[in-house]
């Protein structure tokens, strides 16, 4: 890869270099919703309304996964992250916390109340959320300890 291709992630301001990698993300959920658009427009015309209907009641739940699903990439590299500075035991708590128990917990409470497979589909990126969230703190918290402890060795 040519080095004019490439991005600093390490200097500088982060907004515009996130915004780089999040545009692609957005169209391509922008070019799924055209797909199933399009998909159903065309079922509805050449294969009538039950073909229709099931195109249309599996688009949602496909978006819903398809969308959310670079969650599930960044929670692994944040655990990754988090594993390279030391914090073995902390991200595997929180991972397993969030992906096993915060979904146990929404199938034992919300399901109960509300029992479709959309619902069920929600425990996937909300779990993925809050491993990313608390895995965020945790690497914020651990790197700015490294950064401290590099600062002082170069004062010495």
């Amino acid at each position: 890869m040519s080095r004019e291709n490439s991005v600093d992630m390490l200097s500088g301001p982060i907004t515009g270099k996130i915004l780089i990698f999040v545009v692609p993300v957005i169209l391509s959920g922008v070019l799924q919703l055209l797909f199933n658009a399009a998909d159903i427009v065309v079922l509805g015309r050449f294969a009538g309304n039950d073909s229709m209907a099931d195109v249309g009641s599996t688009s949602s739940v496909i978006s819903l996964l398809v969308n959310t699903y670079f969650m599930c990439g960044i929670m692994d590299t944040i655990n990754g992250s988090l594993r390279g500075i030391g914090y073995l035991f902390s991200s595997m708590c929180i991972t397993l916390f969030c992906v096993c128990g915060i979904r146990i917990i929404f199938v034992l409470t919300y399901f109960q109340i509300h029992r479709d497979y959309i619902t069920l589909f929600w425990s996937y990126p909300i779990s993925w959320l809050a491993a990313v969230i608390m895995e965020t703190a945790l690497f914020a918290y651990g790197y700015n300890k490294i950064k401290k402890k590099a600062a002082e060795k170069t004062v010495i």
